[in-house]
């Protein structure tokens, strides 16, 4: 059952559909299992083995993320479902999103500077996909938070064909 406000009413672009409701929840679900299950796989996808040792003691940290990524993946696929022309609804859920991918490139950035791992030319397949997948979310999410293209119809305005 989809619901949509008259005020916030509006299209929704094909691209931010398929990003936000599908493409992106599966990637926080995705992530949120691998926290959850097999918190070495995230670790050494953000740190090389070399550099870091494990300690079991500390596992609650991946798996409280873990939660984190299940709600953002939550959110998404229903929220966005649920409210499928409501561009303020999208709007206001990206721009919470927009803060946690802010969060997630300033630690990238804290982790790869400290590493002595910022400079593109060492970097490994999974910093590249990391940091693109990370920046193709946050920069549509910012878009999408922008308004771009997003087009708002006047209260009870009908949508013509």
């Amino acid at each position: 059952m989809a619901h949509d406000t008259p005020a916030a009413q509006g299209t929704i672009p094909l691209f931010y559909r398929i990003l936000f409701t599908w493409i992106d929840p599966l990637a926080a679900l995705w992530t949120s299992w691998a926290l959850l299950t097999d918190p070495d796989l995230i670790t050494n996808t953000y740190i090389p083995r070399a550099l870091s040792v494990r300690d079991p003691r500390h596992d609650f940290f991946p798996q409280q993320l873990g939660g984190a990524f299940f709600y953002i993946a939550a959110s998404q696929a229903a929220l966005l479902r649920y409210y499928p022309n409501d561009a303020g609804a999208w709007r206001l859920l990206n721009a919470g999103l927009l803060g946690f991918d802010a969060a997630v490139v300033y630690s990238l950035w804290c982790a790869m500077s400290a590493q002595g791992r910022l400079d593109p030319a060492g970097w490994r397949v999974e910093d590249y996909t990391t940091v693109v997948m990370t920046g193709i979310f946050a920069v549509s999410r910012a878009a999408i938070v922008a308004g771009v293209g997003l087009q708002q119809r006047a209260v009870g305005e009908v949508k013509r064909a």
